[in-house]
């Protein structure tokens, strides 16, 4: 996963927090949001979930990860080249 910037608007330092969990179809779902520890602000698209399941052998089957679009959504600055 890539380094989250600085807050825009404070400078404080970003991180995942988890804002809800729960269980559908059989897997397990963790919702978040991506905020700044300082001032608590987030950007649009920095929310998603992440779904998982455990599989026979042990291993977590993770079978959606929305971490790297809310990356992506935080990451974004007004200045950012604008991509056709």
């Amino acid at each position: 996963m890539a380094e989250l910037k600085p807050c825009p608007f404070c400078g404080g330092e970003a991180e995942f927090c988890q804002s809800g969990y729960g269980t559908e179809s059989g897997s397990v779902v963790l919702s978040f949001r991506i905020s700044c520890k300082k001032c608590d602000a987030t950007a649009p698209g920095a929310s998603d979930h992440v779904k998982m399941n455990l599989r026979a052998d042990g291993h977590l089957n993770i079978w959606y990860d929305g971490r790297g679009t809310s990356e992506l959504a935080w990451n974004r600055r007004s200045d950012d080249a604008e991509i056709h």
